[in-house]
């Protein structure tokens, strides 16, 4: 197993413990009916909290094994390339004065004749919902076909986290 697949299921399990851990609080035979409730109930944005480290940690695991190989610009996806360089250099709001324009041309120069050094920071958006997820996996070039399927549970997932987490009855 190489160093990517151990730190991913090393994370899952630890994950997974976490989850026994919280279904486990909600039967405790000590407590009362209300407070099982309770404590389904507030499960759930405790559950999205393992699931969306889980997506963040995997994708952090996977830009180090990038960022460990030493690529440049040239052998990355076009993908991981074109989000690290507008995240990077802020090219959604290029320069105005010419004197800003050359120094964003100069870090370009730097940046294109130096190894990829991707950031570990994983921005979701706020939440990982299925667009989210997809929009992270195609900025890190990663086949998301299969998630389909886990379309309407997901986002029904997150919607009800996002109205306990807001303090919906």
């Amino acid at each position: 197993m190489n160093d990517f697949e151990e730190a991913i299921n090393s994370d899952l399990n630890w994950r997974l413990g976490e989850i026994a851990i919280l279904k486990s609080l909600t039967v405790q035979s000590h407590l009362s009916e209300r407070k099982k409730a309770i404590a389904r109930k507030y499960s759930i944005p405790a559950l999205y909290a393992v699931w969306e480290g889980y997506i963040v940690n995997s994708f952090k695991e996977y830009v180090k094994i990038i960022n460990s190989q030493q690529l440049s610009f040239s052998d990355l996806n076009d993908s991981i390339t074109t989000k690290h360089m507008f995240t990077s250099l802020s090219l959604h709001q290029p320069p105005q004065s010419f004197e800003k324009k050359k120094r964003l041309v100069r870090k370009i120069q730097d940046m294109m004749s130096a190894p990829v050094q991707l950031p570990l920071e994983i921005n979701t958006g706020s939440n990982v919902d299925y667009a989210e997820l997809q929009n992270i996996c195609n900025r890190y070039a990663v086949n998301s076909e299969q998630l389909e399927k886990y379309k309407v549970s997901l986002n029904k997932f997150l919607n009800y986290r996002n109205r306990i987490a807001h303090g919906d009855n």
